[in-house]
């Protein structure tokens, strides 16, 4: 018996005495007497298992954050799986979530956990005493919806990254294109741009096509409503069907000017063709009238040695020198364009 073990029970005791000669000639009652008295041992008795029946209400429970330091201690043989109880959820799914299977994978986790806990009971019997998991249950669902929602919001930013990822290309591809070489130089840094713009193409259509994936799958979530398991889901979508449905005609228009770009690149060969012919005959034509003015204007003797007179005709020299010098340089780009374009190389 529980209050037959309790130590303060146990060290009750009492003695039976007769009674004393004056008691007894004074009630004239020789009945044996207890010491101490029943009376003393019933408060004794009953105070001590009230103090017993009292305990747990001293007990610190939950309340107490060292409880829980101790438990670790005590227990770290036992641990075997430690799960962080905080972390950026946001971050983490931005690292570990790339392929539209990824999220596939954790939609479909989500709806088996939704069912795994639809078949948790409201409450249990333990014993005499009923335990309700109904708070469980309450806490639970909103973890699940909270990972539902960042799931949702992270497929969102991840489809509209690969969508900015393609405007991006075909909007500086286009800029590239559109732009008519005026030079040799000009048609080489742009054929150049072209074969860096055909490399990159099926990277980016790729991310294209993930894009696509991904819309279709952020459709089906939230058009499943509670048959996919994502009940409450919503999630505003406007914005990656508007910019995802421009996609194609934007994209169609680059194939067509990367395919055109070759034909304008001959036409523009042509067109520089005739501009080179054309500062061909100007170049000639300077070429003469430099030469005509060196006949009637050269220094044929010197009249006078004076310094003033030498100077003038240091400085005469001077200009003829540096026009012919711009002169050579005209016929030097002239000679390496028409070798460029296969010409006949010029007769200057």
């Amino acid at each position: 018996m529980l209050n037959e073990n309790l130590p303060e029970i146990k060290e009750i005791k009492t003695e039976l005495h007769f009674p004393t000669a004056m008691a007894s000639s004074a009630s004239g009652d020789s009945t044996l007497v207890l010491k101490p008295p029943i009376e003393e041992l019933r408060t004794t008795y009953y105070k001590a298992m009230k103090k017993f029946v009292a305990r747990p209400t001293k007990f610190g429970g939950f309340a107490n954050s060292h409880v829980f330091s101790a438990m670790c201690d005590a227990n770290a043989r036992n641990l075997l799986v430690s799960e962080a109880g905080s972390v950026d959820l946001d971050a983490v799914m931005e690292t570990t979530l790339q392929e539209p299977t990824d999220w596939e994978i954790n939609f479909k986790t989500i709806r088996t956990k939704r069912k795994e806990s639809e078949k948790i009971p409201d409450s249990v019997k333990v014993d005499c005493i009923h335990l309700s998991f109904v708070p469980f249950k309450r806490s639970l669902d909103e973890l699940i919806q909270r990972f539902t929602d960042a799931l949702l919001l992270s497929l969102r930013k991840s489809t509209l990254n690969h969508i900015r990822i393609v405007e991006d290309f075909v909007d500086a591809s286009m800029e590239s294109l559109n732009k008519r070489p005026h030079s040799i130089d000009e048609i080489s840094a742009a054929q150049l741009e072209w074969k860096d713009i055909d490399a990159r193409k099926t990277d980016v259509q790729t991310q294209y096509q993930k894009a696509e994936k991904k819309k279709a799958l952020l459709l089906a979530v939230l058009g499943g409503g509670s048959s996919a398991g994502m009940s409450g889901a919503s999630l505003d979508t406007s914005e990656v069907e508007t910019r995802l449905s421009q996609l194609p005609t934007r994209w169609e228009n680059f194939e067509i000017a990367l395919e055109a770009f070759n034909d304008m690149i001959e036409e523009q060969r042509e067109s520089l063709k005739g501009e080179i012919e054309t500062h061909v005959v100007e170049c000639n034509v300077e070429i003469d009238k430099l030469r005509e003015q060196w006949r009637a204007k050269r220094p044929v003797e010197v009249s006078s040695w004076e310094d003033e007179v030498l100077a003038k005709v240091y400085t005469a020299m001077t200009e003829w020198r540096q026009r012919m010098d711009e002169l050579k340089t005209r016929c030097l780009t002239l000679t390496s364009n028409c070798a460029a374009f296969a010409m006949n190389e010029p007769g200057v």
